[in-house]
Parts: structure tokens; C-alpha cells; sequence
């Protein structure tokens, strides 16, 4: 039953949120849509990093093959919420040990200990990404085919730091406050805050009253979410701007 509730409240909320976005909101466009990887085109992003794993294995493979060992290409299974990755090579830690020139081949070295100053090649406290792959037949495929994902996986930190911005801003934190008490003047629930409220929806109303609440008091949060979420990503691809046109990948192509 619980399964059953938490998607009957989310079905309500996804039906609000595609009704609101076709309104004359749905022109504001956050600049960070431009570019993969930072979940404005999260299947098709998917997609492209299926396609580009599949290319670095087989580059890695030849690579190796030229080098007289037998690598076989890993098998990568996203189709659930996890990323499973299928190596029929073995354990490579165990290759370290009983095959010193494969795992010299594959990775250029037998006992990598590569420091972040290391990867500082230019002395400006700025890592190469390209170089924290390592050597070896591995390494050169990750810089051949640096990935869909790269820009996000360089600016990690700073990228978790905007999602937190924008959830946390004090514009939202009082369209919440606003949200929180037209919920009230309908309902009694029991809970501080949006998300607290939203658990307790499919408890106590049946659908139609659910998306009743919602229809009333979702819009006018999620226009100042919204707005705010597009505020900070404009701020981070003007702070970023370099980095995305280095490693990002443009939806334009």
C-alpha cells in the first residue's frame, strides 16, 4: 500500500508541475539546459554515456590487444536505478599482483600513487582532468572519449553547492512558508515543512481532493523554485563559462 500511496501523490504533483510549465512560465529556460550532463536531458544524457562506455572499451581493448594482452570489454547495465558495470576480465586488483604487464598495459602503472599536486600541471591549483585518468590503454581512452558527464564531474562541488542555494534560499524558504499555509487553510496536517506535508497527502485526502490542494497551492511555489533553480544556474555557467566550453557538451552539438 505504501508503494501505492507515494506514487498516487507524485502522479498528482507531475500532473500539476506539466499543467503549470505549459503556461506562459514555461518560456523562462535556465542557460545550464544548454549543456549535457546536468539533468536537463537526463535520458537522452543516459543514452549518449551508454554509447561512449561502449567506445572506451573498445578502444581500450585494442590498445591492449596491441599490446599482446587479452582484454575483454565490461558490460555496462543502467537500465536500473543503479549503474551496474559487468568485467569479465576478473578481479583487476588481482591482476596487479599475478600480471604485472597486463595491469602496466592497462593502466601504465603497476602501483599508481598519483597526488593532486601531481595533476596540477600548470601550477595554477587547477587539476587536468584529462590527466587524473592515469596511464596506460585505460587512461587514454577516458581522454579520447572524455564523457557527456565531465563538466559535472569537474564541478561537482560547485554544482551540489547551487542545488543547495536554490533550495535553501530565502525566496523559496518563505513561497514555502506561503505554501505551507494555504495547505492550512484547507487541511489540518501535521508538519513543518513542504515535504513533510507532501508524505502525509495520500493518508488523508483521496486523489481528487489531493489535486484539488495542489492545483491551489503548488503553482505559486514552483514559480519562485523555479525561478530561483534558473537565478543560480545563469550565476554558475557565467562563473563556469570556461570550464563548459572545455569538457561540457553542447545540446546543439
Amino acid at each position: 500500500m505504501k508503494v501505492k500511496i507515494i506514487v498516487s501523490t507524485l502522479a498528482v504533483l507531475l500532473g500539476t508541475f506539466l499543467l503549470f510549465s505549459n503556461t506562459a512560465d514555461a518560456d523562462r529556460v535556465s542557460p545550464l539546459a544548454s549543456w549535457r550532463g546536468f539533468g536537463h536531458h537526463y535520458e537522452e544524457d543516459e543514452q549518449i554515456f551508454s554509447q561512449e562506455f561502449k567506445q572506451r572499451e573498445a578502444l581500450t581493448a585494442a590498445c591492449m590487444q596491441q599490446q599482446g594482452q587479452n582484454y575483454q570489454t565490461r558490460i555496462l547495465d543502467n537500465t536500473s536505478s543503479q549503474l551496474n558495470i559487468s568485467d569479465p576480465n576478473g578481479d583487476r586488483s588481482e591482476a596487479r599482483t599475478s600480471n604485472e604487464a597486463y595491469f602496466l598495459a592497462l593502466y601504465g602503472e603497476v602501483n599508481p600513487e598519483i597526488s593532486t599536486a601531481d595533476l596540477d600541471t600548470n601550477a595554477d591549483g587547477v587539476i587536468d582532468y584529462a590527466e587524473s585518468f592515469g596511464g596506460g590503454c585505460s587512461g587514454d581512452a577516458h581522454r579520447e572519449v572524455l564523457g557527456v558527464f565531465a563538466a559535472k564531474a569537474i564541478l561537482t562541488e560547485e554544482y551540489n553547492q547551487l542545488r543547495l542555494e536554490a533550495q535553501t534560499s530565502p525566496v523559496v524558504l518563505a513561497a514555502e512558508q506561503d505554501w505551507l499555509a494555504c495547505v492550512a487553510k484547507n487541511k489540518d496536517f501535521q508538519g513543518s515543512s513542504r515535504t513533510q506535508i507532501l508524505s502525509q497527502l495520500d493518508a488523508q485526502l483521496d486523489q481528487s481532493e489531493t489535486r484539488a490542494l495542489l492545483d491551489e497551492c503548488e503553482p505559486g511555489y514552483h514559480l519562485v523554485r523555479q525561478g530561483e533553480v534558473i537565478r543560480q544556474e545563469t550565476l554558475f555557467v557565467y562563473q563556469h563559462q570556461k570550464t563548459l566550453e572545455e569538457f561540457g557538451v553542447s545540446v546543439e552539438g
